[in-house]
């Protein structure tokens, strides 16, 4: 079956010369688009040995190669496929690592660096985390009580434990500082809170409308008197 692309997938394809970034929800075909546009560039002369294509996950990063392999076969590419194993189509902490280890003298660390377990990573977050807040009650700072008022009972663990989880979805961005330090300018305006109201709004109507329909299919199953009732009770809406 021929995949038939929307024409921002074609452009994601095909355009050359430009940063190009694609934002689209899961199961949206952001792979198949990127292993086209693989295939694309392979049929442009570009070995994919000399391709680097970068992942979250390892698991990510073997759909691809396997979606990359799967479309090389079916265009009789066999020389490609025989790179494809030795290709640059791996996780970003793994090409990360390798670009360390190639350069470890330049960079005057040992060679037999490894990437950190993340259950090390959070016991050094939290250890780091109950650091700052410990500075914070040295200082006696108003800001740090407010807030230790306001959102904690007995103890501050689960402050600590939403603040940790702010930083990891934090770190996801590419300008972590810079949307911190222009979060209050841009998000208090009031012209966007008016827009996020309006959003809000056409949410709740559109929710209010699909219950009508539903209150509509159930009119054949129901009896006429509770049928009132609920379209009483709804009517609220």
């Amino acid at each position: 079956m021929t995949n038939v692309w929307t024409k921002e997938q074609l452009d994601a394809i095909h355009l050359d010369g430009n940063n190009i970034i694609v934002s689209a929800g899961a199961g949206s075909g952001k792979t198949a688009v990127l292993s086209e546009r693989v295939l694309r560039k392979i049929d442009d002369g570009i070995s994919i040995n000399q391709i680097l294509i970068l992942t979250f996950t390892n698991a990510a990063a073997k759909e691809m190669k396997d979606r990359i392999r799967d479309k090389l076969r079916k265009a009789n590419k066999q020389e490609q496929i025989d790179l494809i194993d030795h290709s640059y189509i791996t996780t970003f902490d793994s090409f990360s690592l390798s670009i360390v280890k190639k350069y470890h003298t330049i960079l005057n660390i040992s060679k037999d660096i490894g990437i950190t377990d993340s259950s090390i990573l959070d016991i050094k977050k939290q250890e780091l985390m109950d650091e700052i807040f410990n500075c914070y009650y040295n200082e006696d700072n108003e800001k740090f009580k407010k807030l230790i008022t306001n959102f904690c009972l007995k103890e501050d663990d689960l402050l600590k434990k939403i603040l940790i989880k702010l930083n990891d979805k934090l770190d996801m961005r590419y300008n972590k500082l810079e949307y911190l330090r222009d979060y209050i300018e841009i998000h208090y305006q009031e012209e966007f809170i008016e827009q996020g109201i309006a959003l809000y709004y056409e949410k709740i109507k559109d929710l209010i409308l699909k219950i009508k329909e539903l209150v509509r299919r159930l009119n054949h199953y129901m009896d006429f008197d509770y049928i009132i009732k609920l379209e009483d009770k709804l009517s609220k809406l």
